[in-house]
């Protein structure tokens, strides 16, 4: 399977070059904010393997759709006892 986590965290960063992100957000908090607040429904389809970031980003659109057999999720910050990166604020 396909791990989205470094994927997601790449493309948060180069889908603003050079913006400034909210003092006491990280980038995905800011990103996650981002499209939450978009005016058109979000959809996502996941086939493969997400975690951490990449699971993260995954819940912040309002549908979500995986394939049966093809995807999991995962957060491992929860296994260690500490919050997820853009969820501890």
């Amino acid at each position: 399977m396909d791990t989205v986590l470094p994927a997601a965290t790449r493309a948060a960063i180069a889908a603003a070059p050079g913006s400034t992100v909210p003092e006491g957000m990280n980038i995905l908090q800011a990103l996650s904010e981002e499209v939450r607040s978009l005016p058109q429904v979000t959809i996502g389809k996941l086939a493969c393997f997400a975690r951490g970031a990449g699971n993260e980003f995954f819940m912040y659109l309002d549908m979500r759709f995986e394939a049966i057999g093809k995807s999991a999720q995962g957060q491992p910050e929860s296994l260690m006892g500490s919050s997820p990166e853009a969820a501890a604020r």
